[in-house]
C-alpha cells in the first residue's frame, strides 16, 4: 500500500511543478500540456532485494516534463515500479507511450536509483530535452560515482537563442558542390552565412541557389519534419515475439503492435500537424512492405470513413487492439479489409465494434518523400484498391455460394452412399443369418428324416420278426409258447381228433 492515502496504491510520491494535479482526461486535456520529454530511474530486482528481502517489488520514478505556455512544469511519480509504470502512461497518446517505454527499458539496463530522494525534490537530469530546457548544478549528497546521472533543477533559458539550421548545409557537405558552381564571386560571403545559419535564407534567395542546383528551393529552407513510428504491422501472416520468454506476444494479420525498436520519419510538410501520427508496415512478402501511413489523432470514429484505408480502434480483451486496413460498413456490422490484394488473409477483423476510426491521409514510402514525391496522396490508388477488393469479396461470395451448393450435394450423395452401405451391411448380415438357420433347419431336417426312417426300418423288421416267429411259435396247454423245429410228416398222416368233451 501506499505511504500517503492520497496516492494511489502503489505510489509512494507524486510531486506536480507548475502543473495542476489531475486525476481525470478531462482535467488533463485541460490545462493543454505538450510533452517535451521524460526522464526515468528504475531499481532493478537484484538490488531489490539486497535492500527489502527477496519479496521485493522494485522501485520506479518517472520525471514528464511539459510546455505549459508559461514555462517548464512537470510531474514526479515515486514508488513501485508497477505502479509508477500504470500512472505515468494514464493519459499518454501512442506515440509519447512509445518514447517513454524507450526510456523505461533503457533505464533498467543503467540500473540507477536515487533513495535519497523520495519526495521528488530533484529534477531528474536528461539529454534529450529542447534546448531551452536547463538544468543547473546537481544538489550536494548524491554519491560521486552518479554524478554524470545526478540531479539538478529544471529551468527555462529565456535568453535562448538559435542560429537557423537549413538543410542547405548538408546538402552542400554530402553533394560535394562548389559554391563558386552555384553564386557569383561577390555573393559569396552571403552564401557562407547562410549555410552557418547567421543570416535568415530568404524565399528569393532559395528560390536563387535551387534554380542553380535543380532542386525544390523550400527543400533549402526546412529541414524535413520528423516524427516517431509508434507501431508497425504485417499485412500477410501473423507475428509473433516475447519481450519475456514465459509471455510471446501473438498479433494477428493487419493489428499494429509496439516495435522493439523505435525509428522515426519525415513527415510530408503539407501533411504536418502536431497530431500527426504514423505506423508502418513490416512484411517482405507484402507489395507494401516499408510503407508509412499518417494520420491526424482523433477520438472518434471519422463519418469519411467507409471504405478508405483507416487506422481502427476497438477495446477488446480489457485492452485496445489497433488496425490497419479498409473499414468497411456492411448492413449493422463493420469489418476491416486487407488493403493487400496479394495476402491470403482478405480480411482482417470480420466484425468490429470500434471507438475510433481515422482516415490515412498519406500511405507512402519514406524514401519517396526524400525525393520530394508523394505516393498514394489523397489515398486515390487505396480507393482504386478498395475497388478492387470489394469486387473480390463479391466473386468469392458468389463462389463461396457455388461451393455451398456443390458441398451440399456432395453431402447429400455421400450420406446416401452411407446409408446404402448401411443397407447392405444390414442386408448381408440378415443373409448370413438366413443362411445360418437354414442350415440349422436342414441338419434338423435330416436328423428328423433319419429318425423316421430308422423308426419305419424298426418296424419293418419288427413286423417281419413277428412273421417269422409266427410260424414257429406254438403255446402248449399251460399257456406257454414254445418252439420246435419242423419236421416232415408223411402223405398219410392223420392228426387225432379231439375227444368231445362230456358235461356230467
Amino acid at each position: 500500500m501506499s505511504k500517503n492515502s492520497k496516492f494511489p496504491t502503489g505510489i509512494e510520491f507524486i510531486n506536480y511543478k507548475k502543473v495542476k494535479p489531475f486525476w481525470t482526461k478531462r482535467e488533463y486535456q485541460y490545462q493543454q500540456l505538450i510533452i517535451n520529454g521524460f526522464a526515468v530511474q528504475r531499481e532493478t530486482l537484484p538490488n531489490a532485494q539486497y535492500e527489502r528481502g527477496k519479496e521485493a517489488i522494485p522501485k520506479a520514478r518517472i520525471d514528464i516534463y511539459y510546455d505549459t505556455g508559461k514555462g517548464i512544469g512537470s510531474k514526479k511519480i515515486n514508488g513501485y515500479e508497477i505502479f509508477v509504470y500504470k500512472e505515468a502512461i494514464e493519459f499518454l497518446d501512442p506515440g509519447e507511450k512509445a518514447e517513454l517505454d524507450k526510456k523505461w527499458k533503457q533505464a533498467y539496463v543503467s540500473g540507477h536509483f536515487d533513495y535519497d530522494d523520495p519526495y521528488c525534490k530533484k529534477d531528474l537530469v536528461t539529454n534529450d530535452l529542447p534546448p531551452w530546457f536547463y538544468f543547473g548544478k546537481a544538489v550536494v549528497g548524491v554519491k560521486a560515482y552518479n554524478k554524470s546521472r545526478t540531479t539538478g533543477k529544471a529551468t527555462e533559458k529565456k535568453d535562448w537563442s538559435y542560429k537557423k539550421d537549413y538543410p542547405l548545409r548538408d546538402l552542400f557537405l554530402t553533394q560535394k558542390i562548389d559554391a563558386k558552381e552555384v553564386v557569383e564571386k561577390k555573393d559569396l560571403s552571403t552564401f557562407y552565412k547562410h549555410i552557418r545559419g547567421d543570416l535568415e535564407l530568404t524565399k528569393r534567395k532559395a528560390l536563387e541557389y535551387g534554380a542553380a542546383i535543380n532542386v525544390a528551393p523550400q527543400s533549402l529552407m526546412f529541414e524535413p519534419t520528423r516524427i516517431i513510428i509508434w507501431g508497425n504491422v504485417n499485412l500477410t501472416h501473423n507475428i509473433t515475439f516475447s519481450k519475456e520468454p514465459n509471455f510471446p506476444e501473438i498479433h494477428t494479420t493487419g493489428s499494429i503492435y509496439f516495435p522493439k525498436k523505435f525509428e522515426t520519419v519525415i513527415v510530408p510538410s503539407d501533411l504536418y500537424r502536431v497530431d500527426v501520427k504514423a505506423v508502418k508496415v513490416k512484411s517482405k512478402e507484402s507489395i507494401y512492405d516499408g510503407f508509412v501511413a499518417y494520420y491526424y489523432e482523433t477520438d472518434k470514429v471519422s463519418d469519411s470513413a467507409n471504405n478508405k484505408l483507416c487506422l481502427v480502434r476497438e477495446w477488446k480483451n480489457k485492452n485496445h487492439a489497433f488496425y490497419l486496413g479498409i473499414y468497411q460498413i456492411y448492413g449493422t456490422k463493420k469489418r476491416v479489409l486487407n488493403p493487400d490484394p496479394t495476402s491470403e488473409n482478405k480480411i482482417i477483423a470480420a466484425d468490429v465494434d470500434p471507438d475510433l476510426v481515422a482516415p490515412i491521409i498519406s500511405f507512402t514510402k519514406p524514401d519517396a518523400l526524400e525525393a520530394d514525391k508523394m505516393l498514394s496522396k489523397n489515398l486515390r490508388d487505396t480507393q482504386k484498391l478498395g475497388t478492387l477488393i470489394r469486387e473480390e469479396e463479391k466473386n468469392r461470395i458468389k463462389l463461396d455460394h457455388h461451393r455451398k451448393l456443390i458441398l451440399s450435394a456432395a453431402d447429400k450423395v455421400y450420406k446416401a452412399r452411407q446409408d446404402t452401405d448401411k443397407n447392405y451391411k444390414k442386408s448381408e448380415e440378415i443373409l448370413k443369418d438366413l443362411s445360418k438357420k437354414q442350415e440349422r433347419f436342414d441338419a434338423d431336417l435330416q436328423n428328423l428324416l433319419a429318425k423316421f426312417h430308422y423308426k419305419e426300418e424298426k418296424k419293418e423288421a419288427d413286423k417281419d420278426k413277428a412273421n417269422l416267429f409266427s410260424k414257429y411259435l406254438f403255446k402248449n396247454k399251460e399257456g406257454k409258447e414254445y418252439y420246435f423245429e419242423p419236421i416232415e410228416l408223411p402223405d398219410d398222416y392223420e392228426l387225432p381228433k379231439e375227444k368231445e368233451n362230456k358235461i356230467a
